[in-house]
């Protein structure tokens, strides 16, 4: 791959002027419609985030609440820091939604701008609108869809692309991204586990001039330090099922309810075993499915001149990616981080050299956006969602601890 130096200045190597910061550069309509997307995508997150719905209390919320009330366990970092500061008399009740809130909304912004800072015509809005992208918590509101920790990956990755990109302040970019990531990684394997992906990330920016070498040290050395901390406490810290009452306990005091419990909190309890035999059934029975979901998020990649480039790229995400789908079961999140970086990866790279995409007819990009979604959990029959208003409810999320969320109900109330 040949070597682009493009440094900053009024014009990059297409001739094109370099956009400032909050310079439009995207047809009206098309921006318009990126901000409407992205004010429905933030309203629906503040609902969730504030209420939740019932599988994204015991899974994506409860997961963020895991705590170290037992002894030190995984995952349980995020939760900590939320039970440490409501000690210290900052409700978590107000912290917690406020920080997965301000979460969503730096990665939502990040994508904005680096969206419609550049020329962009209607069909780049299959991957601005992708179920793959953006769009896939909101239509998996109520299958948990929305502040699953990888969003810390996702995040960190936007705000990198934009830095890079769209030159923000450098020392405030690095300490949200760094310390977003750290949470994290402290908090969830998965986020560990993403390291060369972000590594990846910030050495592409270095590769073609657009960040200097000592910046990429000082993003990826602490990065890489807290992603070993990260795995350490993963594989090292399993919790019993009696520490998992503690845990609850801890959340019920912290004003919660119970039903936080019964989902991610029971999970940290399972056997390793438990996941390497559920990869063996989602190997079975829905590789076709995911893989299809895969192609699918391809697709916009494939209109693109440098289709070739960028197809090489998600193909290497996915092998990054592939260890998580040993030890995690929700194979369409997976699914949907390999896409988002690659997305992410595809705009940024329009900052830097000239990126075209076909001009391929309106109702093509229509059913592209709104025809299709990727199944976060498959069990029983799974598919390609067909993109109806009957995806709006609840999954049934079906694990080996399922028993033991009415014992914790029995224990605790509702």
């Amino acid at each position: 791959m040949k070597h682009e130096t493009v440094k900053f200045g009024r014009y990059f190597d297409d001739g094109q002027k370099a956009p400032e910061l909050l310079e439009v550069r995207a047809s009206f309509g098309v921006a318009i419609t990126a901000f409407v997307f992205c004010c429905v995508l933030l309203v629906v997150s503040i609902f969730v985030a504030v209420f939740g719905t019932e599988v994204s209390i015991h899974w994506p919320l409860g997961d963020w609440l895991i705590n170290y009330e037992a002894g030190i366990v995984r995952r349980g970092f995020a939760g900590e820091l939320f039970s440490s500061l409501d000690r210290f008399g900052f409700s978590a009740r107000l912290i917690f939604p406020s920080f997965l809130f301000s979460l969503y909304l730096l990665l939502v912004v990040c994508c904005f701008l680096l969206f419609v800072c550049r020329e962009r015509s209607w069909p780049w809005l299959m991957l601005f609108c992708s179920p793959a992208f953006l769009a896939f918590p909101f239509w998996s509101v109520f299958q948990g869809g929305y502040f699953r920790k990888e969003i810390a990956v996702i995040a960190v990755v936007a705000l990198i692309c934009a830095r890079g990109s769209l030159k923000l302040p450098m020392i405030l970019s690095w300490i949200i991204a760094t310390t977003i990531y750290t949470v994290g990684a402290l908090s969830h394997e998965i986020v560990a586990l993403s390291l060369p992906v972000v590594v990846f990330v910030v050495a592409s920016f270095w590769w073609v001039g657009r960040l200097k070498f000592a910046e990429v040290l000082i993003y990826t050395i602490p990065m890489t330090i807290s992603a070993a901390i990260g795995i350490f406490l993963g594989l090292g810290f399993s919790a019993s099922f009696s520490d998992t009452f503690q845990i609850c306990r801890r959340i019920i005091e912290m004003g919660f309810s119970s039903e936080y419990c019964q989902g991610a909190v029971l999970s940290i309890a399972q056997p390793t075993s438990a996941y390497t035999q559920r990869y063996t059934y989602n190997l079975e029975n829905f590789l076709i499915a995911y893989l299809l979901c895969f192609v699918l998020a391809l697709f916009p990649v494939a209109l693109f001149n440098r289709r070739r480039e960028f197809l090489l790229v998600g193909v290497a995400l996915f092998v990054f990616f592939t260890p998580i789908y040993f030890i995690a079961t929700d194979w369409g999140r997976w699914v949907v981080l390999s896409s988002s970086v690659l997305y992410l990866y595809v705009l940024s790279r329009s900052y830097v050299t000239k990126v075209v995409m076909l001009n391929v007819p309106s109702w093509i990009t229509f059913v592209y956006i709104f025809s299709w979604n990727v199944p976060i959990y498959c069990h029983g029959d799974c598919y390609v969602q067909v993109q109806t208003l009957t995806n709006f409810r609840p999954v049934d999320y079906v694990n080996d601890s399922m028993f033991q969320a009415r014992l914790v109900k029995q224990e605790f109330g509702p």
